[in-house]
């Protein structure tokens, strides 16, 4: 009897640490044999690709390119969940004299480009998922001239907001557009801080509320300090907190640029993130959560997420949205090596996990000398996506990794390599920088690269890691009947599962007003004291963790 108990326990303990180990040993591979190319042969590239995934296993890219027979300018495309280029095999021009294209989707199924012209003004043009254009010859916002930085997000509405900073150096001011879902400027060039001196370098992001909160570099104290301010504008473009933004971070040192990034977590709390010089001449990365009302900070101390280091590179990589707090990445440069580094904040402002207080290293396993941070970006499911080039004689190797909330590494000690033998390598992205991931919200990766090759080979490519799985989840219904009273609080179960990444969420809507959310709980309780009488509709959505989401819907009386 104890022999067969011993048995049955070591069976248990194997299929317990079985998957563990075949995960461990069988991280993600490339989906696709051959790379998805983008550009024409022998293309020069131009500054950083931006992609935005397609809702359906594929993505939205757009570049700026100089080509000798298809010309020069910013283009778009639509690469399939299967690698397939479905705008025609060199994409769409949006403008021949336009550079440094950006693209958002407006929330409504289709995306919205914004590029700067020759003339120093911005053009701007909204694609369907076929690739037709909606708004004609597009849509030109005239601005002033030596204009840089734009930044855009979605309102909503099927609009945009976006952000730029306008003029020389010495006089350099931020302002901000709105433009509506049919193409219309709604709000033109409003001043977003004009103090003495320069503001530039803008980020951006929405404030969940279809208006943005906007934070940018200000020299107002001289230009030998390099403070870092923010505002909150609404829809109509009017700031909530006091004019020309308020100081989140003023600079302990002199000459010191701050890289910085804002980004908001589920329950639509603001954050912070950036890295500066010290008064010990070392660098740290810091993070600080700000009032939505009113901008004040709400923890006492900022965050200190680094120890001490001797460079750190935050380059373009950003923070992730948690269902609370966020998870963060930077480079710990010292002694000629570089490692990446990262933990996750709450929104109280303590580190969740991490080493110490120095973060914990990613890529410790990795042999190669350097390993430089390009992207981390979120996947709807608290993990977080890396991507990094480590250094490989004279070329470099673009890889990609998954983490999860605890810091786990799901695909591999050393990652999935989408590139190998690129060349013309930087620590902040190789040639041109020409690369950037994105999450396809069905639990899978997209990179883009630029391989030069000096031949017909040259150009930019797209590689998947992950699954081609688009399928949603199967929600066969809850304990409520169509047309069910109810009289007191009532408990509601929810027959659901997902054969390919498990429930993640589900949202409960009354009216089209969010009830509650329970994560990976299929029930919850409606109270009567809470609901207003009489008829209502209820709603409730099952998301995946792969971001894919499942309706049903359900006619309710309260008495």
């Amino acid at each position: 009897m104890k022999k067969l108990i011993a048995i049955v326990v070591a069976l248990s303990l194997m299929v317990l640490i079985l998957p563990l180990i075949s995960s461990a040993a069988n991280p993600k591979s490339l989906l696709w044999g051959t790379s998805a190319k983008l550009s024409s042969a022998n293309s020069t590239v131009g500054n950083i690709p931006d992609i935005e995934p397609d809702g359906r296993g594929g993505a939205i890219f757009v570049w700026e390119e100089t080509n000798a027979t298809i010309g020069a300018g910013a283009r778009i495309q639509r690469v399939d969940k299967n690698g397939v280029n479905k705008w025609g095999q060199n994409g769409k021009l949006v403008s021949a004299s336009a550079t440094v294209p950006i693209v958002k989707p407006d929330l409504k199924g289709n995306f919205i480009v914004i590029a700067k012209t020759s003339g120093d003004d911005f053009i701007l043009q909204k694609y369907s998922i076929a690739g037709t254009p909606l708004w004609g010859a597009g849509t030109t916002v005239s601005a002033s001239s030596e204009d840089y930085w734009p930044r855009a997000v979605a309102d909503g509405k099927g609009g945009l907001i976006f952000t730029w900073s306008s003029g020389s150096a010495g006089s350099k001011e931020l302002y901000a557009n709105a433009v509506n879902t049919n193409g219309n400027i709604r709000y033109a060039n409003k001043v977003i801080a004009n103090a003495t001196d320069d503001q530039y370098s803008p980020e951006i992001c929405t404030d969940g509320s279809s208006g943005a909160y906007i934070s940018w570099v200000d020299e107002r104290r001289g230009s030998n300090y390099r403070d870092l301010y923010m505002q909150r504008v609404s829809y109509h473009l009017n700031p909530y907190w006091q004019t020309n933004g308020i100081a989140a971070v003023t600079a302990k040192e002199a000459s010191n640029t701050p890289s910085f990034h804002i980004a908001i977590d589920k329950h639509k709390k603001i954050y912070l993130r950036w890295s500066e010089l010290n008064t010990d001449a070392k660098y740290y990365v810091y993070a600080q959560r700000f009032n939505p009302g009113n901008g004040n900070r709400v923890w006492t101390n900022d965050t200190q997420i680094s120890q001490a280091l001797d460079a750190t590179g935050l380059y373009r990589d950003g923070l992730t949205p948690q269902v609370s707090g966020f998870m963060t990445f930077y480079n710990n440069i010292s002694a000629g090596s570089s490692n990446i580094l990262g933990g996750q904040i709450n929104a109280a402002g303590s580190l969740v996990f991490s080493e110490g207080t120095a973060g914990k290293n990613i890529t410790s396993s990795i042999s190669a000398a350097n390993k430089y941070l390009l992207y981390n970006v979120c996947d709807e499911v608290n993990k977080t996506l890396l991507s990094w080039n480590q250094t490989n004689d004279a070329s470099y190797d673009l890889v990609v990794q998954r983490v999860d909330s605890s810091g786990n590494l799901a695909w591999g000690a050393s990652g999935v390599t989408i590139a190998t033998g690129l060349s013309g390598y930087t620590n902040d992205g190789g040639q041109n920088n020409s690369s950037n991931i994105i999450a396809d919200g069905y639990g899978s990766l997209l990179a883009i690269f630029f391989r030069n090759g000096g031949t017909a080979s040259n150009g930019l490519y797209v590689q998947k890691v992950g699954n081609n799985d688009t399928s949603k989840p199967i929600l066969k219904g809850i304990n409520i009947k169509n047309r069910q009273t109810f009289r007191r609080g009532f408990l509601m179960k929810v027959k659901a599962y997902d054969k390919q990444s498990g429930i993640y969420r589900v949202d409960y809507y009354l009216d089209k007003n969010l009830y509650k959310t329970m994560y990976k709980n299929l029930k919850a309780t409606l109270s009567p004291s809470r609901v207003k009488k009489g008829r209502r509709t209820l709603k409730v959505i099952v998301w995946n963790a792969a971001g894919v989401g499942k309706s049903l819907y359900r006619t309710i009386y309260i008495r």
